[in-house]
């Protein structure tokens, strides 16, 4: 388990494939590349910010590594309303779980599929449009500027 301070830090890329979204893969921090909608999230040691294309958002990290968190329902709805207008949501268990899991925290979830290992460098298929209209979270841990531990996981 990764420890978050100033120079280390957890990143989650909270992303939505539109319905109608025809790219064959999905490159996550490309939101425009890959027609999708992107929010960006720095976890450190007390707080979290997210940045977007709308509006910024802060909150006080509250026991990120609870599934039941406060932080995770409040993340969860500013990331519907950001990246869907609220018109789909965002459960927090799934956040969480797509946070929980790469550390060894969280286990089997059969509405979280696992897309992307390091090797893939943040990319997934999405042939045939098989996860548009669905989330998908991309996690990493930042240490000193080197990315550890990128997964990337869609919410079925």
């Amino acid at each position: 388990m990764h420890h978050a301070d100033e120079d280390n830090y957890h990143s989650l890329t909270i992303g939505y494939i539109p319905s109608d979204n025809q790219s064959e893969v999905i490159a996550t921090g490309d939101p425009s590349g890959s027609d999708t909608r992107e929010i960006y999230v720095r976890i450190y040691k007390d707080t979290a910010e997210a940045t977007g294309k709308k509006n910024d958002f802060s909150l006080k990290r509250l026991n990120i590594f609870s599934e039941g968190s406060k932080f995770w329902s409040e993340l969860a709805l500013h990331a519907s309303k950001q990246l869907t207008k609220g018109k789909h949501k965002l459960t927090p268990k799934d956040l969480a779980h797509c946070f929980l899991r790469p550390q060894g925290k969280a286990f089997g979830n059969d509405d979280i599929w696992h897309v992307a290992s390091p090797d893939d460098c943040g990319e997934f298929h999405n042939e045939d449009g098989d996860h548009s209209g669905k989330y998908y979270v991309r996690y990493e841990f930042v240490n000193d500027d080197e990315y550890l531990d990128e997964n990337v996981y869609v919410i079925q």
